[in-house]
């Protein structure tokens, strides 16, 4: 039994020596196959190279800068408390201001023709 697995061991590295030395040469049809995929790939690459983006306005741009539009509504809405807070204020935090600022608070009405009446005072 050893003699036939010597005898086939030979036989095996033999073949793989002799594969080794003959380099298979590819056929032209491999290789016209292979170059018209490359053109289909240059066309293709060429046509999205054409393609453009379209042009954001500047809105979408500010948006996206802000945040999206989650944020501008959450700016929005604590703006518009902001301002409600400031033009109906609490009682509680009406009593609470000049405890805190340690002087007195100057009311300026945001209609009328004397709008900013009272200002002088504070420069």
């Amino acid at each position: 039994m050893m003699m036939t697995d010597e005898r086939n061991e030979e036989l095996f590295r033999a073949m793989i020596e002799s594969a080794r030395r003959q380099a298979p040469a590819p056929g032209d049809d491999l290789f016209d196959r292979v170059m018209a995929d490359a053109d289909r790939e240059i066309a293709s690459r060429a046509r999205a190279v054409v393609r453009c983006r379209p042009r954001r306005s500047a809105a979408s741009v500010l948006l996206a800068v802000l945040g999206g539009w989650g944020a501008v509504g959450s700016m929005t809405v604590a703006a518009l408390v902001g301002l409600w807070v400031g033009v109906f204020p609490p009682d509680g935090l009406a009593a609470l201001s000049p405890a805190l600022l340690g002087g007195e608070t100057v009311a300026v009405p945001l209609t009328g023709a004397d709008a900013l009446t009272g200002l002088e005072d504070m420069l």
